[in-house]
């Protein structure tokens, strides 16, 4: 009866043990994942603030555009007031 109690002992051991070893292949491959999922983040993160510059770039741009259209008008009005004076 001795035997057959640690022949269980054991057998419920390596069990245990065995159990053990799929939980570290699964801590493992999560923490891989996380790794990953972590790496996607700072790639994302990354992408976000180079698309933030190029708005920023293409907003002062567009600025330099509008003053550039306002100052051609004002020349435009300019001219427009000259070559009606001249003409009169």
């Amino acid at each position: 009866q001795i035997t057959q109690i640690l022949e269980d002992i054991r057998v419920k051991n390596e069990q245990s043990m065995q159990a053990m070893s799929a939980v570290r292949v699964e801590v493992r491959s999560g923490v891989q994942k996380v790794e990953e999922t972590s790496d996607a983040f700072q790639r994302i993160v990354s992408g976000a603030r180079q698309v933030a510059e190029q708005i920023h770039d293409v907003s002062a741009v567009a600025e330099q555009l509008s003053a550039s259209s306002e100052e051609i008008a004002a020349s435009v009005a300019e001219m427009n007031y000259l070559s009606q004076a001249t003409a009169s």
